[in-house]
């Protein structure tokens, strides 16, 4: 490579410095004089509506939903057990874990109706409520003991209440040991259709031990 090659190198090199140099010059020049534009700002996206509070009058339109489900709803229990001893409110039942009792025990049952009625009284109130028989059968369906009128429990109120049970008591002083069935027919005070409940259970032979579990409170005002 002559010494006029190389010059002729190093002249480009200095011309390519020089021309990157002086456009990088400009253009701090144009930022700061304010002629150079700045980036556009990125668009934030929006933020998202907040959801509206329901109101009592949402409330009320749910409520009413469910009173149109439950009047068409079979008159039947939704639950129904034997339990240690008998609930002060609704939901707040024991539930037994077995049905087998000893001789002289109290049996305890905690039922909820649903699809009860309500029927109107007065300007503004609603009564409601069940009356209720039993049977006990054999275990091949034969009734050994029976009773009407067992229970009459009848509320009045402002309100369609669902929030309804009963709580129902039967001593069996001098029943033999055996498979038996305990059976209460519901009757609902506002229309009059009735429901049948029954319940499995076997008596050993023994004497029942006094439980404080069993004692049960004094019953809530026409709630059995």
């Amino acid at each position: 490579m002559t010494m006029m090659t190389r010059l002729a190198g190093l002249a480009a090199a200095a011309l390519i410095c020089t021309t990157a140099g002086a456009g990088a010059a400009r253009a701090a020049d144009d930022f700061w004089s304010g002629t150079r534009k700045a980036p556009a700002a990125r668009a934030e996206p929006a933020p998202a509506a907040a959801a509206k509070a329901p109101t009592l009058a949402d409330l009320a339109a749910a409520e009413q939903a469910v009173v149109d489900v439950w009047t068409r709803l079979p008159f039947e229990p939704r639950r129904a057990m034997f339990v240690r001893e008998k609930a002060e409110v609704f939901g707040g039942y024991d539930a037994r874990p077995t049905s087998v009792f000893t001789q002289g025990e109290t049996l305890l049952s905690y039922i909820e109706p649903a699809g009860y009625g309500w029927k109107p009284v007065g300007s503004d109130t609603v009564e409601f409520g069940i009356t209720a028989d039993f049977e006990i059968l054999d275990r091949a369906g034969k009734v050994l003991a029976g009773q009407k009128g067992l229970l009459n429990s009848r509320l009045v109120s402002h309100a369609k209440n669902r929030e309804f049970f009963i709580n129902l008591s039967m001593s069996l002083d001098g029943a033999p040991p055996g498979d038996y069935v305990l059976a209460y027919i519901l009757t609902d005070a506002a229309t009059g259709r009735t429901t049948r409940v029954e319940q499995p259970f076997t008596l050993r032979a023994g004497t029942a031990k006094a439980d404080p579990a069993a004692v049960s409170p004094p019953p809530a005002p026409g709630r059995g």
